[in-house]
């Protein structure tokens, strides 16, 4: 028999054991292989029409039909502009200080002094406050532009990595929340300083018993 006859053989054998594994049959067993078909239409889409209906029908009857889907398109709209692209510059110009505070030692000097505070509070080094700063500041995504920098990420132990993100993201929009609660119009400042403590406080506590929980499977 020629070789070319052998390759031609070896490659169907193949084809035949390939076909049957993604087929979910197998030559060896005997077993035919076997096609698995979705159906097209299933009773999914009625729940999906009657959960549309229920939401969007009582809005329309008051609002007018004009007035909702004007209304989406507009808060759609002031969304992606007001929103996305705010927060997208900020985790630009957070990655960038990041980066620039990692350089010139800045992430260094807060290591060794809030990981005193850090540690036995959130099981974390005393950088991670870095990453709390930036989302306070602005909003979650921008602890990801951190995890990028390697200069920033030697101060944690990988299994420390998931914890990071948990705990960047209990400190997001922090900034924009404390000052649309003290610019609340028809209050002072004084009486709107005590809900912003508070909320803050809250938002720490949950951090470290956020973080403290995520840490334990992480560890293992």
């Amino acid at each position: 028999m020629s070789k070319s006859v052998l390759v031609e053989e070896n490659i169907a054998t193949e084809t035949l054991q390939n076909l049957s594994v993604v087929e979910g049959g197998s030559l060896d067993q005997g077993v035919a292989p076997t096609t698995r078909f979705t159906k097209e239409l299933g009773p999914e889409w009625i729940g999906c029409l009657v959960g549309l209906c229920v939401l969007f029908v009582p809005m329309a009857m008051v609002m007018g039909t004009t007035n909702m889907i004007s209304t989406l398109m507009k808060t759609a709209y002031a969304l992606l502009l007001d929103t996305c692209f705010y927060i997208m510059a900020i985790a630009v110009v957070c990655g960038a200080l990041g980066s620039l505070f990692t350089e010139f030692g800045v992430v260094a000097m807060l290591n060794k002094l809030i990981t005193p505070l850090m540690k036995p509070l959130f099981g974390l080094p005393g950088a991670a406050s870095v990453g709390a700063i930036a989302t306070f500041l602005s909003d979650n995504p921008a602890i990801c532009t951190f995890i990028h920098n390697r200069g920033f990420m030697r101060y944690f132990k990988r299994y420390q990595i998931p914890a990071l993100v948990n705990f960047g993201t209990c400190f997001g929009i922090g900034m924009i929340v404390v000052g649309a609660v003290l610019g609340l119009s028809g209050t002072n400042g004084v009486d709107t300083i005590v809900p912003a403590g508070i909320g803050s406080l809250c938002a720490i506590l949950g951090g470290v018993l956020s973080t403290r929980l995520l840490l334990i499977p992480c560890a293992r």
